[in-house]
């Protein structure tokens, strides 16, 4: 009994404090502290916690890779991704306060090649890889809802996006349109069934686009000159073709329209 007392008591002075947030992944503790670590003891309590503090991702340039992982309620916002210099992949992990991908987050980034969006994220705010002109590869989330206004507009490099899952009802932005205006490099795009307004603009200038692929039976809204400056055929669901070459601002590419089996 006194050796289980002794135990007791020991673990007792252990426990004794306050609770500390802490992060498994090194560079995320590193990280934290220095933002929310006020009182500079190498550990976050749940006062310095409860603050929300905005991180400056250009101070944390590590190699080529970055991962934004889980930090559950402790960030509201994310600035200087497009000040990263070095970093080629980006790869986003579970929430960080919010469902969509920050406000501008690698506008005019000049390194990033593969942005990797997760599935926690289910839009993107608007301009957010805007004139990331070294931008190659984008994986959307598979539970996507909306593509914002200017989303990817002057990613002149981008060859590869995946398809846009049926979950997603919008490319278009609250003010902003042309999402991937000018992405000069893409040759195929794949639209899932779910969409039902696209901006004006949206594919212009995408000049070597060779393939556009739309799953929706009706034919969605959309606004002016979306396939200006690109040669592209356009594939619709068997049965929907003369809904599409005659519906507003679609009939105008009635010419290249097809029907297609998905």
């Amino acid at each position: 009994m006194d050796k289980l007392r002794n135990t007791f008591n020991k673990l007792t002075l252990i426990m004794d404090g306050e609770p500390a947030i802490y992060m498994a992944d090194p560079v995320w503790r590193e990280i934290a502290v220095s933002v929310w670590d006020v009182d500079k003891d190498g550990y976050i309590i749940e006062n310095e916690a409860n603050i929300g503090r905005r991180i400056d991702f250009s101070q944390y340039s590590n190699g080529n890779k970055i991962k934004i992982l889980d930090l559950s309620n402790l960030v509201y916002d994310i600035r200087g991704c497009n000040l990263l210099t070095g970093v080629k992949e980006v790869y986003f992990g579970k929430s960080i306060n919010s469902d969509r991908m920050p406000y501008q987050c690698f506008m005019n980034n000049t390194s990033i090649e593969l942005l990797d969006m997760g599935d926690y994220l289910v839009q993107t705010e608007r301009m957010v890889c805007e004139g990331a002109t070294n931008l190659r590869k984008v994986v959307l989330s598979k539970k996507l809802i909306r593509i914002d206004g200017r989303a990817f507009k002057g990613c002149i490099s981008l060859e590869e996006v995946s398809d846009i899952p049926d979950t997603c009802t919008g490319i278009y932005g609250d003010y902003n349109v042309e999402s991937f205006r000018n992405c000069s490099s893409l040759k195929k795009l794949v639209v899932g069934a779910g969409v039902v307004k696209i901006g004006g603009s949206t594919f212009r200038d995408c000049t070597s686009m060779e393939n556009f692929y739309i799953k929706a039976i009706t034919p969605p809204a959309m606004g002016d000159n979306c396939f200006t400056n690109n040669p592209c055929n356009i594939y619709v669901p068997r049965g929907s073709g003369d809904a599409y070459k005659t519906a507003t601002n679609w009939s105008t590419y009635a010419d290249r329209i097809y029907e297609y089996d998905f």
